[in-house]
This record gives structure tokens, sequence and C-alpha cells, in this order.
């Protein structure tokens, strides 16, 4: 949260968008346990004196494997979970020893399961502040974000089910000595 500086910000702290002075692509995919993966790509472009930045993450298993109760296979299915992702960052005040900056992304969620799935939306907030030093430590970064505003799924069954997706707090800092 306080060195989210790069194109994952939109995802962790879109307050960091602010620091980035350069287009910036990210992309990630990372095998998990019983055949899960998640991936992630992002692209963020500044135009002073903010920075936008779109995103995508999925986190699902492929080929899942339906079977009748007496084990014949049925066919196979996929269990997929994409966030899409449309942030901003602005500095809001910049002196030689503090920095305040803040951001918001837009979220879509879409969840396919078999043959149903569910869609909705939430936002994140985030800030984030350095305070620049001299000597040893060059600076230190304290940054906070909220995830998942108002966010709800809502689901194509016959009841409409609808699901909250919690709302997350994050806190951290960062010390960057010089070297």
């Amino acid at each position: 949260v306080a060195l989210a500086d790069d194109a994952t910000a939109t995802f962790w702290n879109p307050a960091g968008l602010a620091q980035l002075s350069t287009r910036e692509f990210s992309a990630m995919h990372a095998l998990i346990f019983e055949d899960r993966a998640q991936n992630f790509i992002g692209f963020t472009y500044p135009i002073s004196p903010f920075s936008i930045s779109a995103g995508w993450m999925r986190f699902g298993v492929n080929d899942i494997q339906e079977r009748s109760p007496n084990g014949e296979l049925l066919g196979k299915f996929d269990d997929s979970e994409n966030l899409f992702l449309l942030g901003s960052g602005y500095s809001l005040l910049s002196k030689p020893t503090f920095k305040l900056d803040v951001g918001l992304t837009a979220k879509y969620f879409y969840h396919s399961l078999h043959e149903y799935h569910a869609s909705g939306y939430g936002i994140d907030l985030g800030v984030l502040s350095y305070f620049h030093l001299t000597g040893l430590v060059e600076r230190i970064g304290v940054g906070a974000a909220v995830q998942n505003l108002g966010a709800k799924l809502k689901w194509n069954t016959e009841s409409n089910h609808e699901d909250n997706i919690p709302v997350a707090f994050r806190l951290g800092t960062a010390i960057h000595i010089r070297s």
C-alpha cells in the first residue's frame, strides 16, 4: 500500500498512480495449487497532473470435470473470477519535504461458474504520503486504501442471489534508505 508506484497500483493503492511519470505496462501469470491460475495485466498512462490506468485480473480453474451421481463423466466447465479496473491518481500536494497523493479505482466484477454468472461494481479509494528527509533515510511513505466500497455480485440464478463483497482496509508504511 505504501510502495504502490507502478502499474499494479490500480489494484493495491490507486493513489500510487500519481507517482508515475512514464507509461507502464505490467503483466503476471501464476500457477497456484490444484490447477488454479492467477493473471494480471495493467497499463498506466500519465497525463500531468494525474495518471490513468486500466487493468484486468483473473483467478480461475479450467476444465473441472462434471460427473453424474454414478461417476460418469458428463463434461467439463470452468470457474473464472474476473476483475476489470479503471483508476486514476492525482498529486494533491507536493512540497520539498512532503507529498500527498490521492486515487480512485472503479471496478467491474464478473464471475462465471458452470452455467451461472454474476457481475457487480465497486470502488477503491487510496491515499499515499511521503515525508522527505535528510541523512540515511531518504523518505518515509504512509499509505492507506479502502477497497470494494459498495461492491456486490448479483447472480443470474432463479433467486437473483446477491453476494456482498467485503470492504477491505489496507494500511502500510515504507522506509526508503539512501544508497
